[in-house]
């Protein structure tokens, strides 16, 4: 029976995590469509022309790296089934290293190549704060008994593994 609710929590904190990382493309790819309309070619001209200022200038060219960062953390660790915080840290840090990789190769450095596309120091705030939500939201989904416990604590090698490399094995 505990088999059966770990399973369907599990897949409901799959589900939920992978809406969340939905919603966060969706508002990501929403906001840079509108931040950047030629990107939009699929919208009338001039569309976001007519939209009213919601949020300052600065948030909406910030947010699209910030909900990248979410939006790819909260799909990994659904579909990789990432239960314990530790392992879900390094999933939205590892996001984190990525974008923070591209915008600074979009920096103009002498003698190293440079992806198209304008550099902005505050994207690298967005990526480093988006890892830190996406932890935030993944770890309410996390498993407390799926927690990192250390090799001792779940019986640490068999002493048989020791012995047979000649090493004494004290418990």
């Amino acid at each position: 029976m505990s088999t059966r609710r770990t399973r369907h929590h599990a897949s409901a904190s799959t589900l939920q995590l992978l809406v969340a990382a939905a919603m966060a493309a969706t508002a990501g790819v929403a906001l840079y469509a509108w931040q950047r309309p030629r990107a939009a070619m699929f919208l009338p001209p001039n569309w976001h022309q007519a939209l009213p200022p919601v949020l300052p200038q600065i948030w909406i060219d910030v947010l699209p790296t910030l909900l990248h960062v979410v939006a790819l953390s909260l799909a990994c660790i659904a579909v990789l089934s990432v239960r314990d915080r530790t392992r879900m840290a390094g999933t939205c840090a590892a996001w984190v290293v990525i974008d923070v990789a591209l915008e600074l190769l979009q920096h103009p450095w002498p003698a190293l190549p440079r992806l198209t596309g304008t550099f902005d120091p505050l994207d690298l705030v967005a990526a480093v704060a988006g890892g830190a939500v996406a932890f935030a939201i993944a770890g309410t989904k996390a498993d407390p008994s799926s927690a990192a416990v250390p090799r001792r604590a779940r019986g640490g090698a068999p002493a048989e593994k020791f012995e047979a490399y000649g090493v004494q094995h004290a418990d």
